[in-house]
């Protein structure tokens, strides 16, 4: 018996709940009906917004296709052009090195004319600091060893 009661308590517990549902919407029908009417300009408007967005990765990807990748490998390019240049400006600087080092040698050797004056000591002086200005100018020039 008590499970008689108990569910036919529950029953008439439902079948209130389903009353008090019923009677709600009834009463309520046009405040939810405007609210779906909400839902559906809410969809529509995300619809849009989610195209747009989709517009915009796509034009990113474009975007990136045509700038970002050409420039990543622009800047490969750029790097090896800058060593290049950088290792011509050292190659300058060490062939004037070597042509001052020649000249330096050829005014302090000893002459075959005789001509050992003063003026060969002045050419030594003035070629040593032509070496050290450009010793000065390009410290580089000082990490280079002799090659056999």
């Amino acid at each position: 018996e008590k499970r008689a009661e108990r569910l036919q308590a529950l029953t008439d517990t439902l079948s209130q709940i389903d009353a008090a549902l019923r009677e709600y919407v009834v009463s309520s029908q046009a405040d939810l009906l405007r609210h779906s009417a909400r839902v559906g300009d809410v969809e529509r408007i995300f619809t849009v917004v989610s195209a747009g967005v989709e517009a915009v990765q796509r034009s990113l990807a474009r975007l990136r296709d045509d700038v970002v990748t050409p420039l990543a490998r622009l800047d490969g390019r750029v790097t090896a052009l800058t060593n290049a240049q950088d290792a011509c400006v050292l190659l300058r600087a060490l062939t004037r090195y070597q042509q001052l080092l020649r000249r330096l040698l050829a005014a302090t050797s000893p002459s075959t004319s005789g001509d050992d004056g003063p003026s060969s000591l002045t050419r030594a002086a003035q070629t040593y600091t032509e070496i050290s200005d450009l010793l000065a100018a390009e410290p580089r020039l000082g990490k280079i060893g002799p090659v056999a």
